[in-house]
């Protein structure tokens, strides 16, 4: 979505587009997509200095240890990974990778 809003200011301009106009596109589409995407909201609030850069990085961890268990999953059900995995493997999934959230 920002690579559009890039591209639509270049065109604009009628050129090439220089420092300035990618930062105020990647600030406009922070702007724009935030309130509809709760990643690009981090992110943004992570560019004003209202969270630190911390909090984007243990999202990344998070989503990675989410992302590594349902691989592993979807290889043991299907024997190598190929994308997809039943819904008691994906919930298997995000229990091996987070334990706390289990029921007792």
């Amino acid at each position: 979505a920002l690579a559009a809003v890039g591209r639509q200011r270049s065109d604009e301009a009628g050129g090439e587009m220089g420092a300035e106009d990618w930062l105020y596109s990647v600030l406009d589409g922070c702007k724009r997509l935030a309130p509809m995407d709760p990643a690009m909201r981090l992110f943004s609030r992570i560019l004003y200095g209202q969270a630190p850069e911390e909090e984007w990085r243990s999202q990344q961890r998070m989503l990675r240890r989410v992302i590594d268990e349902l691989r592993a999953r979807d290889r043991h059900e299907n024997g190598q990974v190929m994308g997809k995995c039943s819904l008691d493997g994906a919930l298997h999934a995000v229990r091996e990778a987070y334990p706390a959230l289990s029921p007792t």
